[in-house]
């Protein structure tokens, strides 16, 4: 009976406490140098940062393990105010890293993974 009891509390203490991870990955498939330069409240920055991206590399620009969240929408919460992008021999970034449509987002059922990337090819820079 003990075993029982004990085996019931391990699950249900166990079943409460899931975990879900959470990245934001930037994505450079061009041929160009370029910073991204977050500045002010921005959802996970909450300050001053920079993303250093050399051509054909990617950089997880947020990474958090922590309690489930069962309602995220994929967003990634960054304002048009707060972020810089600065392309080599002064191109231009025409896709807006702030919307949400932007960004490919996977997830899983269970909500125990979030994964949103910005892919910058050479078509987005002008």
């Amino acid at each position: 009976m003990r075993y029982i009891l004990f085996t019931i509390l391990v699950i249900g203490l166990t079943g409460c406490d899931e975990y879900s991870t959470y990245q934001m990955i930037i994505d450079n498939r061009t041929n160009e140098n370029i910073k991204i330069k977050f500045d002010g409240k921005t959802a996970y920055v909450n300050g001053t940062d920079s993303v250093l991206l050399n051509p054909q590399t990617q950089n997880i620009y947020y990474n958090s393990e922590g309690r489930k969240m069962k309602n995220w929408d994929c967003s990634p919460q960054i304002d048009k105010e707060e972020v810089t992008i600065e392309v080599t021999n002064n191109k231009t970034l025409k896709k807006d890293i702030t919307k949400t449509e932007n960004w490919t987002c996977e997830t899983n059922d269970k909500n125990a993974l979030w994964k949103l990337t910005f892919v910058i090819n050479d078509v987005d820079i002008e």
